[in-house]
């Protein structure tokens, strides 16, 4: 079993607690370094480069050979869901798996743009990602391609975004204070 197989198989309620404490850390990490943009900018590429590899091994790598399908009909898992409740477990997952590359992507472009435009266009490029990782499970045949996926991914990259967001607009009023 891989670790994130393992990760994939905990209860709930642990699966939550350390997507808290990834965030915990993150925001701790960003607020430490709000002064040295230099580390800041290079915590935030390596993050995107992990997270980056993360979504890759997770949505492709992991898969072997099969058929080519997909499914285009949006919320067709919320209704999968309402029969068997495994589905709630996966469109939770599906959201965490991007919220750190929403995170990461909205702090790199933050350095150059305003929080508001570094969260748009962090929500851009996941969406973007996670239709090239969609596309690759279809033409490659390592799974279902479906329209759930793509906006649960977008939605994680925008928690992931929007959490930058709101960091900065503390750090802000922590400055106006002073």
């Amino acid at each position: 079993m891989t670790f994130f197989q393992y990760i994939y198989y905990l209860r709930p309620w642990l699966q939550l607690l350390l997507c808290l404490a990834g965030w915990v850390v993150w925001t701790i990490s960003m607020i430490l370094l709000v002064r040295r943009r230099r580390m800041r900018t290079c915590l935030a590429i390596i993050g995107i480069a992990l997270s980056l590899a993360l979504i890759l091994y997770q949505t492709l790598m992991l898969r072997s050979g099969g058929a080519r399908r997909y499914t285009l009909r949006p919320f067709t898992i919320v209704l999968k869901a309402m029969e068997n409740r495994e589905y709630y477990r996966s469109m939770a997952l599906n959201a965490i798996l991007f919220t750190p590359f929403g995170m990461t992507a909205a702090t790199l472009l933050s350095q150059k743009l305003s929080a508001g435009k570094s969260v748009g266009y962090a929500v851009l490029l996941g969406f973007l990602t996670s239709a090239t990782v969609e596309a690759a499970q279809y033409v490659f045949a390592l799974g279902i391609a479906e329209t759930d996926d793509l906006l649960l991914n977008t939605l994680g990259a925008f928690f992931g975004a929007a959490h930058v967001w709101i960091v900065s607009l503390v750090e802000n009023r922590r400055k106006t204070k002073e």
